[in-house]
């Protein structure tokens, strides 16, 4: 069954009246599925920002698919990375968000749970390849090549962001 508003109507003869009645979503049933937790912004950069933030969705549902309003999600991540909201309530729509940021480049698991149910995702972050650099001390150079045309010394660099992530973009 649909949650909202429907018309009986009833009629004898030419006589007809209706009546409106309202159904709600069972809050009983609430519930949330993975299906039903999305990571909007993935892959976004690491820095710590809330204006970098990844926004994690959680739409409450009772058993017939209705959303369900003013339920308390209770949101979590792992550690190394920071959600802005803890406590959520469900609005119309049955959903509540939160913002999930790091400054450490990688993937974090985003628990969300309401009432005996809860769903989780990935949010993922990566290294900000505009602030890319090499520091002092991650550059090196082999020595000790035969100058013949054939051999080579070999170089290595380490790139990395303003926070220490290694940038998988630059060389």
């Amino acid at each position: 069954m649909t949650a909202g508003t429907s018309t009986v109507t009833a009629k004898v003869g030419d006589s007809e009246q209706k009546v409106d009645v309202n159904f709600v979503a069972d809050s009983d049933t609430a519930a949330i599925t993975d299906e039903n937790l999305v990571i909007g912004h993935d892959n976004t950069v690491a820095s710590g920002k809330v204006t970098d933030g990844v926004t994690a969705t959680a739409t409450v549902t009772d058993e017939n698919g209705n959303p369900v309003a003013d339920q308390e999600v209770i949101f979590t991540v792992t550690e190394g990375a920071n959600i802005t909201t803890v406590k959520g309530t469900t609005g119309a729509k049955g959903k509540a968000a939160a913002v999930v940021t790091s400054a450490k480049a990688g993937a974090y698991t985003v628990t969300a749970k309401v009432n005996d149910s809860e769903a989780k995702k990935d949010a993922h972050f990566v290294a900000d390849s505009d602030t890319a650099e090499i520091t002092d001390g991650n550059l090196s150079v082999g020595t000790g090549a035969t100058a013949n045309g054939k051999d080579i010394n070999a170089i290595t660099a380490k790139v990395t962001d303003a926070n220490g992530n290694r940038s998988p973009t630059r060389p």
